[in-house]
């Protein structure tokens, strides 16, 4: 989970602007959720008794969302400086083609 944090808070801020991470604990019994550290990331810590789903959480935090892009990440997931910008710069790419 930390070098997930890391990955993400090591990205040039004109690659990522972030405003919003929502962690979700989807009622894990693992202990990484008192060791967790966000590395002064903005970070919403929401933690659910049932698991009720990747998919289910997903649109929860998703609905009412106006941001450009969203990025759903499991916590062993790791971004390189690249992961971001080549996919959104294709798809800034294909809008204007549109």
């Amino acid at each position: 989970m930390q070098e997930c944090f890391a990955s993400i808070s090591e990205l040039h801020p004109a690659v990522l602007l972030h405003n919003r991470l929502v962690v979700v604990n989807n009622a894990t019994k693992d202990q990484w959720i008192d060791k967790l550290s966000v590395q002064g990331l903005p970070a919403t810590l929401n933690l659910h008794r049932d698991n009720r789903g990747s998919g289910v959480d997903c649109n929860q935090h998703a609905s009412g969302s106006t941001a450009d892009y969203l990025l759903f990440m499991n916590p062993d997931l790791q971004l390189f400086p690249d992961s971001l910008s080549v996919p959104m710069e294709f798809m800034e790419e294909l809008e204007h083609e549109q």
